[in-house]
């Protein structure tokens, strides 16, 4: 069952994010709305779980596969005939910058 952020859950993840937590007599405030001291812990304690999980180095060839990939992808992009754009299209340059 996948679970959902409500309104509550979204502004507390806010408010953590952007480290500016600002007290207010029923919990935090942020942009005019409240956000309850439980949603605030619930997602602090979600996010120090998160920040022990180990960190993967990217493999060394991450790049060159990258750019493989996108050369691929190129090469496999349909071609559209200039006859089959819509007027005014068929006149727009569609070649990459050098």
């Amino acid at each position: 069952m996948a679970h959902r952020l409500n309104d509550q859950d979204r502004n507390a993840v806010d408010l953590l994010l952007d480290k500016a937590p600002a007290t207010h007599q029923n919990g935090f405030a942020r942009g005019g709305e409240t956000v309850s001291s439980d949603h605030v812990q619930a997602v602090e304690k979600i996010l120090h779980m998160l920040s022990m999980d180990p960190v993967e180095e990217p493999s060394a060839d991450m790049v060159s596969k990258t750019m493989r990939f996108i050369r691929n992808a190129e090469q496999q992009a349909p071609t559209i005939s200039p006859a089959a754009l819509p007027p005014g299209l068929s006149q727009v340059n569609h070649q990459r910058p050098a």
